[in-house]
């Protein structure tokens, strides 16, 4: 049996309602579905200028801060992390390797 080690872990939903996962699944890919956000901006690792994106349209400060978690997580969680989903009945995880794309 092969042991994995992580630092953390994270539950990723893959897409709208799953849409992404037989994609995903197929590709062995990670999405996120904050096609709003600048990828230089979430590139950047500047935590507080995407609460400000996320805050802008009017949104709750908490709300903006778990959407700029959600966003930083997926860009700079270390190699390391777990990603988990639910699919089908069953839990898939991974670990994702860099670049972000």
């Amino acid at each position: 049996m092969n042991r994995v080690t992580a630092s953390s872990a994270r539950y990723i939903k893959l897409g709208p309602g799953g849409a992404w996962e037989p994609q995903c699944f197929a590709d062995g890919t990670l999405r996120l579905a904050y096609n709003d956000v600048p990828h230089d901006l979430a590139l950047s690792g500047n935590l507080d200028r995407l609460k400000r994106h996320f805050a802008e349209p009017g949104k709750p400060p908490r709300v903006a801060s778990q959407h700029a978690q959600q966003v930083w997580d997926f860009y700079h969680a270390p190699e390391d992390t777990l990603w988990i989903t639910f699919a089908n009945g069953l839990l898939y995880w991974c670990q994702a390797s860099r670049p972000v794309e």
